[in-house]
């Protein structure tokens, strides 16, 4: 493997004006950790290491871990031939023109002319596809390779690595298109027009299955959902009131012996005792009653305005009663 080991320097992204990039990689110094730089040192040499035994994978990972910490585009010119020798053509294409920028921005005009050498020099060994949309529908989104593929970019040959893929196109209310790319060799071209997108059709419901769709939300399934989480809260709230009236108990019974007390701390727990206890009390019967009522509504048939004798649930002081027509 032949390439060269560059020295490293500030880097920004493609694309960015010389203004906001400076500003950009000045705060991303500023606010790099400590040590930032050492570990960056360290990911770089590693990779260089693997690069040289032909593990391109694990040095492409090392190198974009290095340019993560502390931007260089001496990083960048590496992890551009890192991404040709892992067969990422079009990665490496398009990390050839970031590290030219960075380099141009930095004032090191031999870098920079380095990066653009060397993308030009890969530029025909690129295969390209190309997105034709003549007549796209409201909210057309296309994707190539799962990565969105902007409007300003259909019709403009697309880099593409050599090999296969997938171009997909969707919009809100339309059936999905996809189409699969038949393999492209290095340098080769592919286009494709993407068709009008079929509208999706509303399923149609017989009368019947309307009619049953609005019974099965009405107001008992309502009902019995509310029911349900009364009922679990009120037990939830019971156990813990449950839970202080047993530790106020025990408190009351460090202070008194038997049911005479004269320590006020003791007659005071006491007291807090029965109180909690007669909330947990309370809890617990409006959790029956609630999960009680949840499993009528929830499991006896739905109730029929028209029944003469429908499920009914009365609840009054001291008593529940409930009357069910299976």
């Amino acid at each position: 493997m032949n390439a060269p080991k560059l020295s490293r320097a500030l880097v920004c992204a493609m694309g960015l004006s010389s203004a906001v990039c400076l500003s950009a990689m000045a705060r991303a110094q500023a606010a790099a950790e400590p040590g930032a730089e050492k570990l960056a040192d360290q990911r770089f040499s590693e990779a260089l290491s693997m690069m040289d035994a032909k593990r391109y994978a694990e040095a492409c990972a090392l190198f974009e871990e290095s340019q993560r910490l502390a931007p260089a585009s001496g990083t960048l010119l590496n992890l551009a031939d890192c991404y040709q020798q892992l067969g990422r053509l079009a990665k490496a294409s398009e990390t050839f023109a970031v590290a030219a920028e960075s380099a141009r921005l930095s004032g090191n005009v031999a870098r920079q002319q380095v990066a653009q050498k060397r993308g030009e020099a890969l530029a025909p060994r690129l295969a390209h596809v190309t997105v034709s949309v003549s007549n796209a529908v409201p909210g057309l989104s296309v994707t190539l390779d799962g990565v969105e593929l902007p409007a300003k970019l259909w019709a403009t040959p697309k880099a593409v690595d050599p090999g296969a893929h997938v171009v997909r196109a969707t919009a809100p209310g339309h059936q999905a298109w996809e189409i699969s790319v038949p393999a492209l060799a290095e340098g080769a071209s592919h286009t494709l027009a993407i068709p009008r997108l079929e509208p999706v059709a509303a399923p149609q419901l017989a009368p019947e299955a309307t009619s049953e769709a609005a019974q099965s939300t009405d107001w008992q399934t309502v009902g019995a959902v509310t029911g349900a989480a009364v009922g679990a809260v009120a037990v939830v709230g019971g156990t813990l009131f449950g839970l202080e009236s047993q530790s106020k108990h025990e408190e009351s019974d460090r202070y008194c012996e038997g049911n005479d007390c004269t320590d006020q701390r003791g007659v005071d727990a006491m007291h807090d005792a029965i109180v909690a206890g007669n909330r947990a009390t309370a809890c617990f019967i409006v959790a029956g009653v609630g999960l009680g009522v949840a499993g009528v509504l929830w499991f006896v048939r739905p109730f029929d305005s028209a029944d003469p004798e429908p499920t009914q649930v009365g609840i009054g002081p001291g008593r529940i009663e409930l009357r069910v027509r299976w």
